[in-house]
């Protein structure tokens, strides 16, 4: 009896270290919702049903059972009945032994992180807001009411509101890809409350892309060295689509010599050349134009902020058109299946000799 109650602590015992704890992290939102789980003889089996799945709070802890057949959820049991919750939305556990690996990707951990919470919250949304609503008004007062003390400041906080937003959006991609746009995503917000919050983009994308101008206005404003029937402007174009273009060629090359069986140090050398000689022609082009324009430091510090700023619009744009087209692409399906319904459905059903006939 006593080697019985010791197997079975040493198996109790194995369990707990084994297992492996979560705390609930859902991004843009309090709770999340954890399908229903039934398990029978052959495992686990979940069902996608919203309505029979329940909310968790978040900070909720849940320990691991199983996994879905795909996967993408964590299956736990709470008050008798299994659930599964969204791999994604979860954080490792700092209660887990140390002898407990870590499941969960790099990516998914970033998401629990200082930088995580800061762009899965409100966070950053109110922090480009408010950098671009403070460019605003100082750009309104020294504009528009000439206040000419206000220049100095209008010169700084133009490029660094341009830089900061630029920044916020450029880590934000390469760090978490298109979730950082999760507060505008079909899947969580259907199909007008995804509409509803692109519209809100769009506005701040279209300001964004101003704000280049308005600074252009600006550093012309009030300047004594400015001559008004030579207009001078900050050069952006050759460095945008130099920008843009440069990472396509630089996979185009790379596949073409794969293709070739050109790889090994030549492709390596071909790859790098085309993304810098890409890249570096419209820098230069728009550095040059910039000097010539505003001058050498002038010119370097304006070229330098434009090339972020560039950045910062193409990663809006990317969004921008990735989440237009789910909504669009949402809609033709939706549109397409009322049609197929239309066509299938019979248009006139009648009986006769006590056989149904339907007309189509």
């Amino acid at each position: 009896m006593k080697r019985l109650f010791l197997l079975l602590a040493l198996l109790f015992t194995y369990v707990i270290t084994s297992a492996q704890e979560f705390i609930i992290n859902p991004w843009g939102a309090d709770e999340l919702q954890c399908y229903a789980v039934s398990k029978s003889a052959e495992g686990f089996s979940v069902n996608y049903n919203e309505e029979e799945g329940l909310n968790f709070a978040e900070g909720t802890s849940i320990q691991k059972i199983g996994e879905s057949d795909n996967g993408y959820y964590y299956i736990f049991e709470h008050e008798g009945k299994y659930f599964a919750a969204n791999r994604q939305e979860l954080i490792f556990s700092s209660n887990n032994p140390e002898d407990v690996e870590n499941p969960l990707s790099e990516k998914i951990q970033a998401r629990g992180s200082t930088l995580g919470k800061f762009y899965g919250s409100s966070s950053a949304i109110t922090a480009i807001i408010i950098t671009m609503a403070i460019a605003a008004l100082i750009a309104l007062f020294y504009l528009k009411f000439n206040i000419g003390a206000l220049r100095p400041i209008f010169l700084l906080a133009i490029p660094t509101a341009i830089l900061c937003i630029s920044l916020i959006e450029v880590v934000g991609y390469l760090k978490f890809g298109m979730d950082m746009f999760w507060w505008c995503e079909y899947d969580r917000y259907g199909f007008f409350g995804s509409l509803f919050r692109v519209i809100p983009f769009m506005i701040v994308m279209v300001a964004q892309l101003y704000s280049i101008k308005v600074y252009e206005i600006g550093l012309a404003f009030n300047d004594s060295k400015s001559d008004a029937n030579i207009p001078r402007k900050i050069s952006v174009k050759p460095a945008f689509i130099s920008l843009a273009i440069c990472v396509p060629i630089f996979l185009v090359v790379v596949f073409t010599m794969a293709g070739l069986d050109l790889q090994g140090i030549w492709m390596d050398i071909a790859a790098i050349v085309a993304f810098l000689g890409s890249l570096g022609v419209g820098v230069f082009i728009t550095l040059k134009r910039n000097i010539k324009a505003w001058g050498a430091i002038n010119g370097m510090w304006v070229t330098i902020f434009t090339i972020v700023y560039c950045l910062g619009c193409i990663v809006s744009g990317i969004g921008l058109i990735v989440l237009i087209f789910k909504i669009i692409f949402q809609m033709l399906v939706v549109i397409g299946t009322l049609f197929i319904l239309a066509c299938i459905t019979p248009r006139r059903r009648y009986v006769r000799n006590g056989r149904v006939y339907e007309e189509y």
